[in-house]
Parts: structure tokens; sequence; C-alpha cells
């Protein structure tokens, strides 16, 4: 049944009559038609670096999702509308012609890939969403619109041409992108250029707008444009800070009730040892779609693989009970190219992600059998030279597998957190003391999520036992995963082999980088604390052994060849940077010095 364009329906029904009849007859059925029961009605695979560009990762990603029943794909980049959207309104093709010849290129040609990849989808009956960080903007606007900066050089969030403006590029979407679903669109965020939340203008109008009004505003911008063909729009959770959260979800709704909500499993960010996300359920009846990592942005990047599906399942049985009706997940990250859930152990969690978002109560066994059907991937191979997946031949293969992943899991959670808190800048060492201590208790912070978690952080003898044991413990785990795994009698290819081996050797450096490090900040934080003179030998004595170890690894790593992801997450510099750092700050004391 071919769909009926939403501007052909009569504009005397109402609108959510109209976007009902046309996704439903989109998706090649009418509303009375027999439905399969899912506990999710949105199952999607998000992309969130440049693989999205390259057909080889796209053709796989269809076929995956055909396999495992998903039926969305999301192109997740912070910038997407200035690469997809002009918007004419501002650049004319003369001008472009004139000053930016190369964007203008550049947008043609991203608008005929993208155009193909929203056509392929709706072949396969996939849900193609964009998904960006806004206010964005290219930094020619600037040349064309001077004005927009303040008498300090500040750009002001609250002018009322960025409202102006986000609807362009909306209505430029839909005109040259109709196969688009939606869009998913963050407003809450510092990683935007320009938003309320960063407060980097203290002109009178932003000291005296209300952040709620002000994501009202952005917010029903954004809509409009969609709305008018049809098209969901997801407004994506990404604060920092409850205060902003339900300043976003309280905007939502006074804009429309057909927004749907997108927040992430856990608060802020994708930290398996945080608590739920509290605001779950807590959308003033506006539907939730759940977003989860399965890639393992803190927990190894699959480098290092571990295990998610047994959080993944209680997770999703908590989403369930929230009444979640979509959820998507990410398989990599912006920054870092080469690495993704296609290219390490970690399909493991993309395929208990798909299968359990369909049915939480199934036998994770379920899981690992369709993970060995599917093939390994080794994470010591970079992504654009990945081949085929190999599948063990060992009659155990799968419970040894399995009992390696859930290792894996365990060693992640106690080297990479202390005590449930951040301990990690993306799977990399900390380099300095401010720098842990920023990501563990202020950017990432746990206490506003978990009042009272930060008490653990405090360096006390007896918390400093606890977090010391904690990461010796990871280490030993660490140490027996080539035990657990056996890889010599899976039954796998040479070649492949070798790199399983080199994982499993670097896998016990990662953990022991990590137990020093964490050695030389509490000792630090502690002779900071006090000014004992005991606690800076102690704590100068930490740095020495974290310093030697840290040329120990670079040694190690001296002679190998790996992706070069391997070498940023365990970056010898870093943990010699942190050792310099702590001797810098313990010396200075005066009652030390």
């Amino acid at each position: 049944m071919s769909p009926v364009p939403f501007r052909f329906l009569p504009r005397t029904l109402p609108v959510s009559l109209r976007v009902s009849v046309c996704r439903s007859m989109a998706a090649g059925r009418l509303e009375s038609e027999p439905q399969r029961e899912l506990f999710v009605k949105t199952i999607g695979i998000e992309f969130h670096n440049r693989r999205m560009w390259n057909w080889k990762d796209v053709d796989q990603a269809l076929a995956f999702m055909k396999r495992f029943e998903m039926n969305a794909l999301v192109f997740h980049q912070t910038d997407m509308m200035d690469f997809i959207t002009l918007p004419e309104k501002y650049f004319s093709e003369d001008l472009l012609w004139e000053r930016w010849p190369v964007r203008y290129i550049d947008v043609q040609v991203k608008r005929a890939f993208l155009q193909e990849v929203t056509r392929r989808c709706k072949a396969q009956g996939v849900a193609f969403y964009p998904e960006f960080k806004e206010i964005w903007y290219p930094e020619g606007l600037l040349e064309v619109y001077p004005e927009l900066k303040n008498k300090d050089g500040q750009i002001c969030p609250t002018n009322p041409f960025w409202f102006e403006f986000v609807a362009e590029k909306m209505d430029e979407l839909v005109r040259y992108y109709p196969d688009v679903a939606g869009a998913i669109v963050s407003p809450a965020t510092r990683e935007s250029k320009v938003s309320i939340s960063k407060m980097t203008c203290d002109c009178e109008r932003c000291r005296s707008t209300d952040p709620n009004k002000w994501y009202e505003d952005f917010i029903r911008a954004v809509y409009k444009p969609l709305e008018a063909c049809g098209k969901t729009l997801v407004i994506r959770d990404f604060s920092y800070s409850k205060d902003h959260q339900n300043a976003v979800i309280e905007a939502s709704m006074a804009v429309s009730k057909d927004i749907v909500i997108g927040l992430k499993n856990v608060p802020h960010d994708f930290w398996p040892t945080f608590p739920d996300n509290p605001k779950l359920g807590q959308t003033q009846g506006l539907a939730q779609w759940a977003e989860f990592d399965v890639w393992g942005q803190y927990y190894g990047q699959g480098a290092f693989p571990a295990s998610l599906v047994e959080d993944f399942q209680n997770r999703i049985r908590h989403c369930r009970s929230k009444g979640v009706t979509g959820a998507w997940f990410r398989t990599d990250i912006e920054w870092l190219d080469e690495s993704n859930n296609m290219n390490s152990f970690n399909t493991l969690n993309l395929i208990g992600a798909a299968m359990l978002s369909s049915n939480p109560d199934r036998d994770l066994d379920e899981v690992y059998d369709a993970w060995l059907e599917w093939g390994l991937y080794s994470g010591f191979t970079a992504s654009s030279e990945t081949g085929e997946p190999v599948r063990p031949s060992a009659p155990d293969a799968r419970e040894r597998l399995q009992a390696f992943m859930r290792a894996g899991s365990k060693v992640m959670e106690k080297a990479l957190y202390v005590r449930g808190h951040v301990y990690n800048y993306s799977s990399q060492f900390g380099q300095s003391l401010s720098a842990i201590y920023n990501v563990m208790q202020v950017w990432h912070q746990r206490e506003q999520w978990d009042p009272g978690s930060a008490k653990h952080l405090e360096p006390t003898p007896e918390n400093l036992a606890v977090i010391y044991a904690e990461k010796r413990e990871a280490v030993e785990q660490a140490e027996k995963l080539k035990d657990i795994l056996d890889p010599g009698t899976l039954g796998l290819p040479d070649a492949f082999l070798v790199e399983i081996e080199a994982m499993l050797e670097l896998y016990v450096w990662y953990a022991r980088g990590y137990e020093l490090s964490a050695h030389a900040y509490f000792a630090a934080q502690r002779a900071l604390q006090t000014g004992e003179r005991s606690d800076a030998v102690t704590a100068l004595a930490n740095a020495d052994a974290l310093d030697a170890f840290q040329g120990e690894l670079a040694s190690h790593l001296e002679t190998t060849v790996y992706p070069h992801y391997v070498y940023w997450l365990t970056s010898p510099t870093r943990l010699h940077q942190l050792a310099e750092d702590v001797r810098s700050k313990v010396n200075s004391t005066s009652e030390i010095a």
C-alpha cells in the first residue's frame, strides 16, 4: 500500500488524525490490522561518528536491522543541520559561490547521499531520524549578520533571530528530505554553539529571560515545520542538571502533546553504575523513548570487551514499567573513528539490546547464542579493515564467551569507576588531579542523582581502603580473563586468535593503570587535605610507582601495531602527566616543602 502524502489528506481532518493515517499507511498497514505485541514500537540503531557517510557501514546496519527486527536508523552528528541544509534564506547560491563555494558543494553532495539513505530506509520499512544539537550555525553566518554578537563579542542566545533561524533549517530539512520520519534534537546542552544553558551573554534580556520560556520558544520553532508535514519531533534530554532537565520537559509539554521526549536510561550520560534516570515515567504524559550506549563509551569502548546485556535486561524492564515506547542504541562516538559495535566483541551488546527491546524477559542464553550465530569481530582491527565475522567451532564456545564477557563487565565496573562514581574520561586515564576531580565530582557527578554518595569519595583511611581493594579486585579479575576464555581452544582463525591474545594481555595493563592511578590520586587528595608529612610521603611514593608503571607500559606498546584508539585508551603519557601533577601539587604545599 503506497503511503498518502500528508499534504494530500483533507485539511478538515485534525492534524493528529492526518499524522496517524500517514504513519499507518507508510508502514504498509491500517491501524485496524493486527500488530505484533512489542514492548517498544521504535527500536533504532544510532551512528554517531563519520561512518554514517560510508555505504559499507550503512548497508551493514540495514542488514543487521533486518536480521534483528529493528525499525529505525539514527544519524547523530552535532552539526548535522549545517551539513545538510544551508539554509537558503540566509545563504543564497550567489553568496555561496562568491564566499563559500566549498560548503555549497559539500551540502549538495551530502544531500544526494542522505536522500538515497532515506530512500533505502523507506524501502525496508525503516524510519530515518537525523539527530543533532541546536542551536548551531556555520561560521559564515556571523559575517553575514555581525549584529548577532553583542558589544562584548558574545553570542546572545535570546536574540529572536535564532528561533527564526532554526525554523528555516527545519523547513529546509522536510523540503529536501521528505522521507525522514522526523528529527531528534538536543536543545539543553553546553555542547551546542548557542543555548540558554551556557549563560555566556550577560545582557539585560538574557539575565531576565526565563529558561523555561526560552526552551518553549526554541521547541516551538523546531516543531512547527515538522508538524506541518506529519513528522515526529523527539526532544532529546541532554541536561547537565535537574533544573534544565525539568525545563526541557515542561517546555515540550507547553508546545504539543505530540512531542516525544528522548531520555537516556541513566541521567545525563551512559554510566552503567548510575541509578535509573529519574525522569523516566515523569514526562507529563508525553511519549518517551529511551537512549542507550551499547558500544561502551565509559566501559572500555569495545577494545576491552564487556557485557552490558545483563544490565540492559534490568534497565529495559524498568523502562517498560515507566511506559517507554521507543528505544535507540548508540554504536560509536562522534570524535573517535574506526571503532564501533561492528568491530569488537561488543556486538553482543547491540544484539542484546535489539532482542531485549522486543522481549526483556527472554533467557539471556538466547542473546549469547544469537551473538555467536552472527559471529565475532576483533576490537584490535580497525573498522574500515574489518572483514566478515568469525564463528568459533568449540562446542562450549558460548559458555566460555558468556563467562568472559560477564567477567569483563566486573573489571570495567571496578577499574573505571570508584564506588560507582565516574573515574574515567570516555574510558581514558585521567591526566591530572583537577581533571579527575571535575569528571568525578563536578561535570559527571553522581551526587545530584544519588544524594549522599559523594561521602564515599572523601580521602579518609576507611574510604581509601575500600577504594584500593576495589581496584585490586579489578586487576585480579583481569588476570583471570585469559583462563576464562582460553582462546587457543575456541576454534578461531590464527590471525584472529593473535589479536584476541593481544587484547587479553593489554586488558591487564589497562586495569593496572587504573589501580595505580587511583592510588596516586586519592593519596594526593589526602595529603592535600591533611597537610601531614606522612601522607605527603605516601602520595609522592604512589606518584613514583605510577610513573614507573607508565614507563613499562610505554616500552610494552613501543613494539606493537594496533589501531590508534587502543593507544588512545592506554596512553602512558596521561599517566605520566598525572604523576607529575601529584608531585607538583603535593610538593607545593607549605607544610611539606
